[in-house]
């Protein structure tokens, strides 16, 4: 994997979480997603605070992720950021619905008011 932004990896960390435990998918590999945890733990000095309370939800110690993300906490963004990602890798495209959600054929996934919001989550 590619060395990239500190930030970037704790975005895609909690989206990959999301993906993972909230919807039963993958947009990375076990070795991709375990290689971009321990890129966040090494650099936790460098990502900024707003990242670091989804990533750790009540654990004190970042180390904590390199177990696992289970307890991630995830906002809408992350959700949001996270659902185009997959759309992204997979192509599988999700219907836009008027309230401003996605279906999927298992019904209703996040509430997604913009999707250009999420592009840079990735």
């Amino acid at each position: 994997m590619n060395t990239m932004c500190p930030n970037l990896a704790a975005r895609q960390v909690l989206m990959s979480a999301y993906l993972y435990y909230k919807r039963d998918e993958s947009v990375l590999s076990d070795g991709e997603n375990d290689a971009l945890v321990v890129s966040v733990v090494n650099n936790w000095d460098k990502i900024e605070d707003r990242y670091k309370p989804l990533l750790l939800n009540d654990e004190t110690d970042c180390k904590v992720l390199l177990t696992s993300t289970f307890h991630c906490q995830y906002t809408k963004l992350v959700e949001g950021g996270a659902l185009h990602w997959l759309e992204v890798k997979t192509g599988v495209k999700l219907a836009r619905l008027d309230c401003g959600y996605y279906e999927t054929k298992e019904g209703l996934t996040a509430n997604l008011q913009t999707r250009s919001c999420f592009m840079d989550w990735y």
